[in-house]
């Protein structure tokens, strides 16, 4: 585990953003929608309460996904080659 916490360490950042993402790219195209849950309080009388969630869901594009995940690959090789 410490062999793998120092080459991280060594890495240059834009070799770290890159593998970041890479990483959300994946992410983006696996899951294609993002699900936001609120919790919503309601009436309060005596010792009586209620309480709703709202979910809402948001449609990502697969084409952000693929945007993202070719900047994490762009970086990564634009970090790989340039010289220190």
């Amino acid at each position: 585990m410490s062999r793998l916490i120092r080459e991280i360490t060594h890495m240059k950042p834009i070799m770290i953003l890159g593998i970041v993402f890479l990483i959300l790219g994946v992410v983006i195209l696996l899951l294609q929608f993002v699900t936001l849950t609120t919790h919503v309080e309601g009436i309060h009388i005596g010792p009586f309460s209620t309480n709703a969630e709202a979910k809402t869901t948001f449609p990502v594009s697969p084409f952000i996904g693929g945007l993202v995940l070719a900047g994490g690959i762009a970086l990564f090789i634009i970090g790989h080659k340039k010289k220190k």
